[in-house]
């Protein structure tokens, strides 16, 4: 800071002694070199002995490699504050770095320079707009660049009741604040909304943190992804996976809800507390329970189970998903409403469902057995196979009993005790 104040008050002597306004003036500081075609000065109004330093075509090098260009500046001595202004733009590109920046005004408190540290931070404003590496686009209202012990990044922030426009490796994101780590190529985001490009969803959130170098893209809190094959995802925390420049892959941890769109799942849900990973490029969901004691559940419209794992396989025909088969594994419990007024209650190892024929299919792993009751107590079956038709009919296959021997009867009871109906 006294670098630059003393040259540019050494300068104002020869104004005072001249009384002249000197063309292509240079000065040097901590800052960089600042050359501009002519320098004046003027008093503050009802402030003594305070006065400004006014530059027209001003060029600004900077000693950590960039140059800034606009058409006027003033240096705020009371105020140490350096500010560049342009009618059109302010031009900034790193020499050293693959950024490009324009603004109509830049600010830089000196009060923040001296020897150690000639660079901290600018304030860029007025329709800031910043490219770096070809691959990141920003766009905002105020955007504060960060250059400390040679690590750069941008904190931008937009309009009031507006959003900072990104565009990251082709994908268009709008946020409430970004902050882009300019050497780790990273970036974080808050309240979020954008879209894959060439993708079939787009998606929200709270925050969203970027990492180009590890292909990692991860939203957080009230994370909403509307996939137009597979249906909403709600979820706290989704990983989007990345291959060959398109997302591969979304792995969404803890609390996860996907409410279908397919057309043979008009109204099925699916949600799980564990992870849900959807594969874009093999048309498969697959869940995983953390816990047995809160498994995932799948409902449909007659139809609810509980395991602890899924998978939904589809298959792709012209332009829709067309989904094959819902499989759920590990301690299946399952309620059908056989009838509108009668529900069935069962448990299996293996239960499929096909969304089209409706038919659902439970298999027990030798040497257990399925085993199926009817709520108003006409029914019992246990058997290595049923078979649930779309007109409720059912079928045992292999070694059939219509009855429960006694310990089937007390496991029974352990699952479904609050449902059974007693005489």
């Amino acid at each position: 800071m006294r670098y630059l104040l003393f040259s540019l008050l050494c300068t104002l002597s020869l104004i005072a002694v001249e009384k002249a306004l000197p063309e292509n003036v240079q000065t040097i500081s901590s800052l960089g070199l600042l050359q501009a075609k002519n320098i004046d000065w003027e008093e503050v109004l009802d402030q003594k002995n305070i006065f400004k330093i006014l530059f027209n075509d001003v060029a600004l090098f900077l000693r950590s490699g960039g140059i800034i260009k606009s058409h006027s500046g003033s240096l705020d001595i009371h105020n140490q504050m350096l500010t560049l202004t342009s009618s059109d733009k302010i031009s900034y590109k790193d020499q050293l770095f693959p950024l490009n920046l324009t603004a109509k005004k830049m600010e830089c408190n000196l009060n923040d320079l001296d020897a150690n540290n000639p660079f901290s931070s600018m304030t860029f404003s007025q329709d800031v707009h910043a490219i770096f590496d070809t691959n990141f686009y920003l766009e905002g209202e105020k955007a504060c660049y960060f250059f400390r012990n040679d690590h750069r990044t941008i904190s931008c922030y937009p309009k009031e009741n507006n959003f900072c426009e990104l565009r990251m490796d082709g994908h268009p994101i709008q946020a409430q604040f970004a902050e882009v780590d300019l050497d780790d190529k990273s970036c974080r985001l808050q309240k979020i909304q954008g879209r894959m490009h060439h993708l079939p969803f787009a998606f929200s959130s709270d925050e969203l943190f970027w990492n180009k170098e590890k292909n990692s893209l991860i939203l957080k809190k009230n994370v909403h992804i509307d996939h137009i094959h597979f249906g909403h995802i709600t979820s706290e925390e989704v990983h989007l996976l990345q291959k060959n420049n398109s997302f591969e892959k979304i792995i969404s941890e803890g609390t996860t809800q996907i409410q279908f769109r397919f057309s043979d799942l008009p109204s099925a849900t699916l949600y799980c507390e564990g992870t849900i990973i959807v594969d874009n490029e093999s048309m498969e969901i697959r869940a995983h329970a953390q816990n047995p004691k809160n498994p995932i559940c799948f409902q449909d419209n007659n139809l609810t189970i509980y395991a602890e794992e899924a998978i939904c396989s589809s298959i792709k025909e012209e332009q829709h998903i067309i989904p094959q088969k819902i499989s759920l594994f590990k301690n299946v419990r399952f309620f059908h409403k056989t009838s509108p007024t009668i529900t069935g209650l069962g448990c299996a190892d293996i239960i499929s469902y096909d969304p089209k024929t409706k038919i659902i299919l439970l298999e027990a792993e030798k040497p257990k057995k399925v085993l199926f009751w009817q709520d108003d107590n006409a029914l019992r079956i246990s058997a290595p196979e049923i078979h649930i038709t779309e007109d409720r009919q059912i079928i045992g296959k292999g070694c059939v009993r219509f009855a429960f021997n006694l310990e089937e009867e007390e496991f029974f009871q352990k699952l479904f005790s609050q449902y059974l109906w007693k005489p």
